[in-house]
């Protein structure tokens, strides 16, 4: 913010820049994720809000997470960004409802924004290794349950 000694003092006054990396701290704190729980590339599902020319808003799970799909990452099509605006409008409405869940992959985190921007075409849900580190396909797919002997233990306490 701007204060007005900052004006009248003329050029050459440092006025400070924002922190590097407190958005993305910010938006980690405030939204519960983590960098291991949402990450670019990571596979998703988003429950679809509104329709629009430009594109599919959707909203993410529990944290409610505003996101986007670009009308050019919403299917594998080609022509769907050159055609005439109501017709990609009566597409869409014929191939996506309100309230219906999208897989998606996370294509960018705008964390200053608190939003995410999608993918849903069809080859980047498929090309696994364009999206994901080699070791963090293990963590997405590896669930651990207790074992009976830990349950017991902990419930005893």
């Amino acid at each position: 913010m701007v204060i007005e000694s900052d004006i009248r003092s003329g050029p050459g006054v440092a006025i400070p820049l924002p922190e590097p990396g407190k958005d993305v701290r910010l938006f980690y704190l405030l939204t519960g994720e983590s960098e291991a729980s949402l990450r670019r590339g990571q596979q998703v599902l988003a429950t679809v809000v509104r329709l629009s020319t430009a594109g599919v808003g959707c909203k993410m799970g529990d944290t409610g997470l505003r996101a986007f799909i670009p009308i050019d990452q919403i299917t594998d099509r080609e022509d769907l960004k050159s055609m005439d605006p109501d017709a990609r409008m009566r597409w869409l409405e014929a191939k996506i409802r309100e309230g219906a869940q999208v897989h998606a992959r996370v294509k960018d985190i705008r964390f200053d924004k608190f939003e995410l921007i999608l993918t849903s075409t069809g080859r980047d849900l498929r090309d696994r290794a364009k999206w994901e580190r080699r070791d963090d396909i293990q963590d997405d797919y590896v669930i651990t349950t207790p074992s009976a002997e830990e349950v017991c233990t902990a419930t005893a306490r």
